[in-house]
């Protein structure tokens, strides 16, 4: 089957490299077999050995808009050109060591939420301003509508403070009593030598150390509202993922399935389909990966890291059984974490004028049973041309 463009108005810069436009297909999410293509004048022909289906030809559309048309890079060369230098010597062993020239943009590190810790997830959290809690039953524990609590505080989720200051209410929480602010106690330290009280945010549970019966307590919060974790390119930017690494604690348990999704602009992928049935703006899967058992997992991966034995808590905290009391109380690890480590040099970039987002996610919105479980995405960010 053939698929028409035209040079002058479908393609960027108005000019078609057929061995790049080859190679990024190859590297797609299009399943069926390219079989040429061809040029004529202001026609592009890309002819496949079958039918495109509605998503593949979505996903051809998006990169046929995104095609330079530049030839790619000979080997030894950057895409502008650019030598690339290496410099090499040999180690006391013999064994050669190489340095390679740095990479172009801003190196980014990515570190997901942990998918086995709801009180993470703050991607689609929702925010609860003053809400009344219910005494239950002495004064000293009042208890909320919602679990899960976003915990931007205790250090459970990675480089808090860069998400923290994402939106204006940081995702900090606020208690009062009787219209009175109350102090929150330090971290890991319960008691009322530095506050009034403790929170309990896997249950959502204020815990005062002194009786507050008979007077009215409120509570401002964030709780989660999905497993969503999102990846996106800042504006005006393109964000190339180059690696990434999966760890997993020695408890780990993929009770259910496991993934991520591209998604990007229906005006840039599917224009075909807006204004119906999608109204302008929508984001539309360009390319869906999910992984229903842990074996699917290792064999992409590229290797695997020693694991690291626990380490951080004491002798009577590694007593904890229960994992919440655990990741109240210590600061340390309950158990060892296996490093996955994965390579995705060849993956799609971000660009954020297509609206591109990498979303991961479980597919139900369930957590991985077990202490621990993230992904961290190692990228450069660059200037979109």
């Amino acid at each position: 089957m053939a698929y028409t463009y035209s040079i002058s108005t479908d393609f960027p810069n108005h000019k078609v490299d057929p061995s790049r436009l080859v190679t990024e297909i190859q590297a797609s999410s299009i399943v069926t077999a390219l079989a040429s293509i061809g040029t004529a004048g202001d026609v592009c022909s890309i002819l496949f050995k079958a039918d495109l289906s509605v998503e593949d030809k979505a996903t051809l559309d998006g990169l046929v808009a995104a095609h330079s048309g530049e030839p790619l890079p000979q080997p030894g060369y950057e895409s502008d050109g650019t030598p690339i230098v290496t410099l090499k010597h040999r180690q006391d062993d013999g064994v050669p060591t190489q340095a390679a020239s740095p990479r172009t943009g801003s190196e980014i590190v990515i570190g997901t939420h942990n998918f086995a810790d709801p009180t993470t997830w703050f991607g689609d959290s929702v925010r609860v301003e003053s809400e009344a809690l219910a005494d239950s039953g002495d004064g000293l524990v009042w208890g909320s509508a919602h679990v899960n609590w976003i915990d931007m505080r205790t250090g459970r989720m990675h480089n808090q403070e860069h998400w923290r200051e994402l939106v204006d209410h940081g995702y900090a929480g606020e208690v009062k009593v009787d219209g009175v602010t109350m102090t929150h106690c330090a971290p890991f330290d319960f008691t009322a030598s530095t506050g009034d009280y403790w929170v309990d945010y896997d249950e959502g549970k204020i815990h005062f150390f002194a009786s507050q019966a008979g007077k009215a307590v409120t509570a401002s919060y964030s709780y989660e509202n999905g497993s969503v974790f999102y990846v996106r390119p800042l504006a005006g930017k393109i964000l190339r993922i180059e690696d990434a690494e999966a760890d997993f604690s020695k408890d780990s348990i993929l009770t259910t399935c496991f993934g991520y999704i591209v998604v990007g602009l229906a005006d840039v992928f599917a224009p075909d389909m807006v204004p119906d049935p999608l109204p302008s703006g929508t984001l539309v899967p360009l390319q869906t990966d999910y992984y229903l058992r842990v074996s699917q997992i290792v064999t992409e991966a590229r290797g695997s890291l020693p694991p690291i034995d626990p380490i951080g808590a004491t002798p009577e905290e590694l007593l904890i059984e229960d994992l919440k009391e655990f990741r109240r109380k210590s600061r340390g690890m309950k158990h060892s974490v296996q490093a996955i480590p994965f390579n995705y040099a060849t993956a799609r970039d971000l660009h954020s004028s297509y609206g591109m987002e990498l979303h991961v996610k479980t597919n139900d919105g369930q957590p991985v049973q077990g202490e621990h479980m993230t992904i961290t995405f190692y990228c450069t960010s660059k200037d979109e041309a």
